[in-house]
């Protein structure tokens, strides 16, 4: 009969790897730091793009409609001309038909409001929640005889500007609509319009393009601002 082998090497060896089993660290899934570091550092990547993304297009939904109720407020006003820029119920019914003509754009018109007149400001003045809409008088002069022409509001052109109605808001640039000129827009860098005070405004015709400005499709203006045309020209071949 063959007896089992208790030999005390055996139980040494038997209670030394019971020991190291008790002792061994536990693995826990879903605990591990270097998983987690992971994880965090792709979340901020994925953020690095994100934020950028989501900012340049509110940016390019602000200016686009600032720029469509701009461009309608213009013809809006040349369809209903001459503009009396002393009656309030003009200024009333252009804010209806522009609200009515923005709507029918899919432009959104909800937060378009119209303000009340300045005295000694021949103008109509708009605003939704980022920008300001302005129709107004345009004279197309030096800066020294601008202000100094004693002409009737009636006999001059019309021109719309809108601008950013806060320095710091998701709008930057300011957007002209003259009635005898090219529609343009500046990403207003120069002059910094924003605002509803006057010394913060596009003056009536400074941003009209300078008698020395010619490139053909952009140009300074009165104020210094650079303008881009719209539309820019195509440069045609020259006859032989």
């Amino acid at each position: 009969m063959v007896e089992a082998d208790t030999s005390p090497d055996d139980d040494e060896g038997l209670s030394e790897t019971s020991s190291t089993a008790r002792h061994a660290p536990e693995f826990r899934p879903g605990f591990n730091p270097a998983y987690w570091y992971a994880v965090l550092g792709a979340i901020l990547l994925g953020a690095t793009f994100w934020i950028p993304i989501t900012t340049a297009n509110r940016t390019a939904r602000v200016e686009g409609r600032a720029d469509a109720l701009a461009e309608l407020l213009l013809l809006e006003a040349m369809a209903t001309a001459p503009v009396d820029f002393t009656d309030p119920a003009t200024a009333a019914m252009l804010y209806g038909r522009l609200v009515r003509r923005a709507a029918s754009n899919s432009v959104y018109v909800d937060d378009i409001e119209l303000l009340p007149p300045q005295a000694d400001v021949p103008a109509i003045t708009l605003r939704n929640k980022h920008y300001v809409v302005q129709l107004r008088p345009s004279p197309q002069a030096a800066p020294t005889t601008i202000e100094s022409q004693d002409l009737p509001t009636e006999s001059l052109p019309l021109e719309v500007l809108a601008w950013p109605l806060r320095s710091n808001g998701p709008g930057h640039g300011a957007f002209f609509y003259p009635e005898d000129a090219e529609p343009a827009f500046t990403r207003n860098l120069q002059f910094g319009y924003h605002g509803l005070e006057p010394p913060n405004w596009p003056r009536p015709g400074h941003t009209h393009r300078r008698p020395d400005a010619n490139a053909p499709w952009h140009y300074r203006d009165f104020d210094d601002e650079r303008w881009l045309l719209h539309a820019r020209p195509v440069r045609r071949p020259a006859s032989p």
